[in-house]
């Protein structure tokens, strides 16, 4: 329980919201399939629906040569340095709950 809440009310209605929002998240995932195969079906791979526009995106993934990794992880290196030694100057910072089920309470 939280100090600062009065009932352990806002804590159980996030975990069940989270619970809905996963449950969601897999029933869309089983739909996804489906509804690009339809989509590679259409002419301009574009549907418009009860108000929305369904289009085919895409992502790409791509593999880079040793030299481009190597100067992607001095890249990462000169980062963590400037963070470290205060150069960098942080732009944002937002915090947020995280939720780990525990293996015993599961």
């Amino acid at each position: 329980m939280l100090r600062a809440l009065d009932t352990t009310e806002p804590l159980d209605r996030y975990l069940e919201l989270r619970a809905e929002i996963e449950r969601l998240q897999e029933e869309l995932e089983t739909l996804k399939p489906q509804i690009t195969a339809a989509l590679w079906d259409e002419p301009e791979q574009h549907t418009l629906y009860r108000g929305c526009e369904i289009s085919l995106g895409e992502r790409r993934y791509f593999d880079y040569s040793d030299a481009v990794t190597q100067l992607q992880e001095e890249l990462r290196a000169l980062k963590m340095l400037e963070r470290a030694n205060g150069t960098a100057k942080q732009r944002k910072h937002i915090s947020f709950p995280v939720v780990k089920v525990l293996p015993n309470a599961a």
